[in-house]
């Protein structure tokens, strides 16, 4: 993990830890709250220059970094937004994939009834870059029901279907 010096309020620093491999922070105990609007600029930023495949899996990261407990999936909310991250059952902290740190800064929200209702109506075809890299690939299509499908299908049929 790499470290990296950020604002926090109160004019309190807070070295959060970032891990580009699996595309996580790790936050000790309330750092994610103490970050300034500013700081939160700068993780999305970093967010934005390291987007790939993440190269590890949570089980790989199952294991707290300062007292090397085994870290509990925790679901949690902001707004109406929901987000998971894993924690440190000792309280030390947590670890947070860029994708739910977009999420818990309510950065990506979950769409409102009236938008599903347009989608619905409006919407015939969504085109997803990974679907679509997917559903090309011979080996992805002979093993359909192993394939997890992506997350924005997810989303979409979990959006449409939610209101039925």
């Amino acid at each position: 993990m790499q470290e990296q010096a950020l604002d926090g309020h109160m004019g309190r620093s807070i070295a959060i830890d970032i891990c580009h491999a699996c595309q996580s922070f790790w936050f000790d105990a309330h750092e994610s709250v103490s970050l300034t609007p500013g700081s939160t600029l700068q993780l999305f930023k970093t967010i934005g220059e390291h987007v790939t495949r993440p190269q590890r899996s949570d089980a790989d990261l199952s294991k707290c970094p300062r007292c090397k407990a085994h870290l509990r999936r925790t679901h949690d909310m902001q707004r109406t937004t929901k987000f998971e991250y894993l924690a440190c059952p000792n309280g030390h902290g947590r670890l947070t994939t860029f994708f739910d740190f977009l999420r818990e800064k309510d950065f990506i929200r979950p769409l409102t009834p009236q938008q599903i209702a347009d989608l619905r109506r409006n919407v015939k075809m969504v085109n997803c870059r990974t679907a679509v890299r997917r559903s090309i690939s011979p080996s992805v299509r002979r093993a359909r029901t192993a394939a997890r499908p992506c997350r924005c299908w997810t989303w979409i049929r979990q959006a449409a279907w939610s209101s039925n």
